[in-house]
């Protein structure tokens, strides 16, 4: 307080109304918490999706066109042809099996033998 008793009244008319209670700090800590929680969990998601968008199909989707295509490399041409297919059209048989259904989109190459057509969707990812 002052030496001056009209500050010092106009003073307690303010800081009557300006009192904080340990409830009202422990309410505000609490939501602050919360919305750092959802943000973070918000935050975790996006994350999550980046990753397994552009990291880890990509990376499944080689691994899958590779194993097909050695597989398919590792048979005979009697075997290949009962399939139906020979031995030149494997890399586009294996770049089918694993382009998706729906959309256009670019192609890729997976180790200069298949390719594989990425989703329209993903493609637009990428651009933006």
């Amino acid at each position: 307080m002052t030496t001056n008793p009209l500050i010092d009244r106009q003073l307690g008319q303010y800081t009557e109304k300006l009192i904080v209670t340990s409830e009202d700090i422990w309410r505000l800590e609490h939501a602050a918490r919360e919305l750092r929680a959802r943000e973070f969990g918000r935050l975790a998601r996006g994350a999550w999706a980046w990753v397994k968008t552009y990291l880890v199909e990509p990376i499944a989707s080689a691994l899958k066109a590779e194993r097909a295509y050695r597989e398919l490399m590792a048979l005979d041409d009697r075997t290949l042809a009962d399939i139906g297919i020979t031995r030149s059209e494997i890399p586009s048989v294996v770049a089918r099996s694993i382009a998706p259904r729906s959309g256009a989109g670019r192609t890729v190459a997976v180790k200069a033998t298949a390719s594989v057509r990425v989703p329209a969707e993903v493609e637009r990812k990428r651009a933006a």
